[in-house]
């Protein structure tokens, strides 16, 4: 494991964390190489509020979050039965479409790294502290913001079960 995703991995457990937590959400206490996602969720009135932590299968030392409502019944049965699922991804900083939605970077690319541009593990986990207010607003809402790109995937349901 490169030094600059242990050090990201021991900044969300140390910081994320316990924000999550006092925000009421429950989920695994540390981050490890092992997992490329991790699920916080919490109950709310209609379904449980999901907070996920993705990393890439390579490790690099960046990670996004994103957000959805689970149904009360579960993924699962919304594959089954069909439905469609409103998923956020937070991005750092505010992106227009179509650019893709950048990643909270511990470390920045060579290429800026040559122009003397720098980040930190430090400085992506509290971007993302930051950015817990307009979280909780999507939860409201669920509509794109200056930080949350929303989008829909629509499950057209099995025929198994049915």
């Amino acid at each position: 494991m490169s030094a600059s995703f242990k050090k990201l991995c021991d900044q969300l457990s140390q910081r994320l964390v316990p924000a999550l937590a006092s925000a009421g959400y429950s989920g695994p206490v540390q981050f490890h190489r092992r997992e490329t996602r991790y699920d916080f969720k919490r109950q709310s009135n209609n379904g449980r509020h999901v907070f996920s932590v993705l990393f890439d299968k390579y490790r690099n030392p960046d990670f996004s979050v994103q957000l959805y409502l689970e149904p009360p019944e579960g993924i699962d049965f919304l594959a089954t039965r069909g439905g469609q699922l409103i998923v956020g991804n937070v991005a750092p900083s505010y992106r227009m479409w179509p650019l893709s939605y950048s990643t909270f970077r511990a470390e920045r690319p060579k290429w800026q790294r040559l122009f003397g541009k720098t980040a930190s593990a430090e400085e992506a986990v509290e971007r993302c502290i930051e950015l817990m207010p307009e979280i909780e607003d999507w939860w409201r809402s669920q509509r794109s913001s200056r930080h949350i790109l929303t989008g829909r995937i629509v499950y057209r349901g099995s025929a198994v079960g049915a």
